[in-house]
């Protein structure tokens, strides 16, 4: 079902990163997350529910996860690294608001 490493289409790999990236950069300053731990928290939320949405899907109409056990790593992994980047997304976000005075 994956392609092998050699036949990756990096390309399309950076893209789909970017496209996600913007998506949590757009939800976040919706929901006003405008610190690391707003951030972390409003990301982790949203990339739990997305994962959960997407894996029992693929689970229900798919042979991609040979067990239940692959589906929660899946779910915990996502919910993870939507936290991380939720985190750095609300921080950036967050140092707008600021100016420096000299």
């Amino acid at each position: 079902m994956n392609r092998p490493k050699e036949e990756m289409v990096m390309w399309a790999m950076i893209l789909g990163n970017l496209f996600f990236g913007y998506l949590l950069a757009t939800m976040l300053s919706w929901a006003n997350a405008n610190s690391f731990m707003s951030g972390l928290i409003k990301g982790g939320t949203f990339g739990l529910l997305l994962a959960l949405g997407m894996d029992f899907q693929f689970w229900s109409m798919t042979t991609w996860f040979s067990n239940m056990t692959a589906m929660i790593v899946d779910i915990i992994v996502n919910t993870v690294m939507m936290a991380v980047a939720g985190g750095a997304v609300g921080y950036m976000l967050g140092r707008g608001g600021t100016t420096e005075t000299a």
